[in-house]
């Protein structure tokens, strides 16, 4: 599977997160149904567990982790939307008010999310060390053994610091030390990464300057692994990965019935007693389930490809049908491609039509009047980041 098409997926659940992200918000407003309600919350686990996903990825390929680079990449856009909001609140006026605001990662409700991200950014190059520490290690099982130990430190580090760290004052586990409980769904993306790139016997395991240098033996069996991978039937493995995603399908569609149907996730106690946003452990299942589904997606279309590519040239009606399914999936990860600004921005344009919009709207019908909330707050952000990246292509092109 190429990187451009593992992206489409990424930004596929993405899109998903940030839907989940935007309904929670949307409660009393575009719906007022529990069940929807009590289905979006996998929202902020699944964002963090993709960052983790994401982040090994990346350092996969350059062999390091830029944390500088991703810290001025979220706060220049954080800082500008907070004196947005500050502003539209009528405070405008007051100096205090911007660093106020700024330093509470409060001038909206989900502002406390950049908050856990610089947290995670900041010890995401020491976990992507332990981890390609433990995916280098002579033996599967010994591999195995040092993940699933990594595993269980990084959920004690997360217990630490949810229990005894909450000191900044920031809601949600933003005011925690590496972003408390988050910091685990993190490690579990990387771990995730790691994994499929091990699996997979991609040469991605020996990532170039600032990683570990590789070894001989690690080099051969990484050698070994590609070999293995060329000779193994391209339809074979999408046949295995259909099953396995028919798998995880059955399993979530479970444990939509069990947790939001059945509401039997309210016997299941929060993760380390921090349940603000039903962060349970059984909900902490869904997040996992949900990655993993999106992962194996994209592994199943990177198969696809390559069988393809085995069978020779296309048809007509294979190269129509392959531009139509670029053009969907492409449309599902739009969302997902400007989620930072759907994030920052869909409470304000949901203030403004609720403020502005909303008596205006009444004639419509109610049903007309909850879809046209529903993509103010979608597409408002969406323009705002077209725009901004507009610019950024005007002012810095050659």
């Amino acid at each position: 599977m190429t990187n451009s098409e593992r992206n489409i997926w990424i930004d596929v659940a993405k899109t998903v997160a940030i839907i989940g992200v935007v309904f929670q918000h949307l409660w009393g407003w575009a719906y007022d149904d529990e069940i929807l309600y009590n289905s979006v919350f996998y929202a902020v686990g699944l964002f963090v567990i993709i960052g983790g996903y994401n982040t090994y990825g990346s350092y996969l390929k350059r062999g390091s982790c830029p944390v500088l680079k991703r810290i001025v990449g979220i706060m220049i856009p954080y800082v500008v939307a907070t004196c947005i909001y500050v502003v539209a609140s009528g405070n405008g006026k007051d100096p205090a008010e911007y660093i106020l605001r700024l330093v509470h990662f409060d001038a909206c409700a989900p502002m406390y999310y950049v908050a856990v991200y610089l947290w995670l950014v900041i010890a995401s190059p020491v976990l992507a060390l332990v981890l390609n520490k433990c995916l280098r290690a002579g033996s599967c099982v010994m591999k195995m053994l040092r993940l699933g130990s990594s595993i269980v430190a990084v959920v004690i580090v997360s217990y630490l610091c949810t229990r005894y760290t909450d000191i900044f004052g920031i809601i949600l586990g933003g005011g925690m030390v590496f972003a408390g409980p988050w910091l685990m769904f993190h490690y579990v993306g990387m771990c995730i990464r790691g994994l499929e790139q091990m699996i997979a016997g991609e040469s991605a395991a020996c990532p170039e300057a600032g990683a570990a240098v590789c070894t001989e033996t690690g080099a051969a069996d990484t050698g070994t692994a590609d070999r293995k991978k060329e000779k193994k039937d391209p339809g074979a493995r999408r046949r295995k990965g259909f099953i396995l995603l028919m798998l995880l399908t059955l399993s979530l569609l479970a444990w939509e019935y069990i947790f939001v149907i059945k509401e039997v996730n309210k016997g299941f106690g929060a993760i380390f007693g921090y349940g603000d946003i039903l962060l349970t452990w059984f909900g902490g299942l869904e997040i996992l389930l949900m990655m993993l589904w999106f992962v194996t997606a994209g592994r199943i279309a990177g198969y696809t490809k390559e069988r393809e590519a085995v069978g020779g040239a296309e048809t007509a009606d294979s190269r129509k049908i392959q531009v139509y399914g670029q053009i969907f999936m492409a449309a599902l990860g739009l969302p997902g491609r400007h989620s930072l600004y759907i994030f920052l921005y869909h409470i304000l344009f949901l203030r403004l039509y609720v403020d502005h919009l909303l008596t205006r709207m009444l004639h419509i019908s109610h049903l007309l009047n909850r879809i046209t909330l529903i993509l103010t707050v979608f597409a408002g952000p969406v323009i705002i980041s077209v725009i901004v990246n507009r610019l950024k292509t005007l002012c810095f092109s050659k």
